[in-house]
């Protein structure tokens, strides 16, 4: 079989590599490990990973404010002009400095049945709250009644 043209400029082993499995992706029979948040730079949105739940992708220029406590890093609120995030966890400090920073990909949930427990003093998202703040904008599963239909 001929060589490819482009075959120099390839990593060696990177069709192996492309064949694996990614590395987020669960070892058979095992949990997936949990990593609550991902640095970036040039990250346009911060995407919303919830378990049992839909996943959002706000865009950073709608960033109104974030409101955290400052001592223990327990819990934290990133308001948008359409919603609220509401996000309580543990060793939430890098969390929170990435999203300031704008440099955070995403947040992601932690569940006991989908993912590892991290180690001592890793950032441990428990729960991820979404409020909506404009019913324009509600979500599917709170949209707001049509006519005729009561609320609920």
């Amino acid at each position: 079989m001929a060589e490819s043209p482009l075959s120099r400029f390839r990593r060696q082993g990177a069709a192996e590599a492309s064949a694996a499995a990614p590395a987020w992706a669960a070892p058979a029979g095992g949990l997936k490990p949990y990593v609550a948040f991902d640095p970036q730079d040039k990250v346009v949105s911060l995407d919303i990973h919830r378990v049992l739940g839909p996943t959002y992708s706000p865009s950073y220029a709608y960033l109104l404010n974030l409101a955290y406590d400052n001592e223990y890093f327990t819990n934290f609120v990133i308001y948008y002009t359409f919603l609220r995030v509401e996000v309580r966890g543990k060793n939430l400090r890098d969390v929170i400095t990435a999203i300031k920073l704008r440099k955070c990909e995403y947040i992601r949930d932690f569940h006991p049945e989908e993912f590892e427990m991290p180690a001592e003093g890793q950032p441990l998202i428990e729960s991820i709250n979404i409020v909506w703040l404009d019913a324009t904008m509600a979500a599917p599963e709170r949209s707001a009644p049509t006519a005729g239909q009561a609320p609920g």
